[in-house]
């Protein structure tokens, strides 16, 4: 078994790891991703998952790198698992710039993660956007827990 020596490392190997597996044939019929491993969201996943026509759900868990701001056109929904880890900057970076991120979400889940500053932090970008764009978009569904996800 291969252990890592930091969050980084594993998410360079991470990334690397996905960029063959995605590079092939697999990204025509990829559906859904879900990463509970350390990644980092930089220009290399954002290119590698918008070659990825049909993909429209994504879950991400442990960022290490949240820079640039990525932009996922086709994910229509996305949730990020806190795994009840302690939150971190990135968690804070992403919940800013989720609506940005994903320009055409749907539906949004945020499971376990702190509510304050995290939370919070989701709460005001998302109103602050809905109120700048006005009209923009259809409805967004957000959900606390796993079980109401899967209603």
């Amino acid at each position: 078994m291969h252990y890592f020596s930091s969050p980084a490392s594993e998410a360079e190997s991470v990334l690397e790891l996905l960029c063959d597996w995605v590079s092939g044939s697999c990204a025509k019929s990829l559906r859904c991703l879900r990463i509970y491993s350390f990644i980092k969201v930089c220009p290399v996943l954002e290119k590698l998952l918008n070659n990825c026509p049909l993909l429209e759900h994504l879950t991400l868990s442990k960022l290490t790198e949240l820079r640039p701001i990525p932009i996922f056109n086709e994910i229509k929904t996305f949730e990020f698992a806190g795994c009840n880890f302690a939150f971190t900057y990135v968690d804070i970076e992403l919940a800013k710039k989720v609506a940005t991120m994903f320009p055409n979400l749907r539906v949004l889940a945020f499971l376990d993660v702190s509510w304050e500053p995290v939370m919070t932090s989701l709460l005001k970008e998302l109103c602050n956007h809905y109120q700048r764009n006005m009209g923009q978009r259809h409805k967004l569904s957000l959900y606390q827990s796993f079980d109401d996800l899967e209603k």
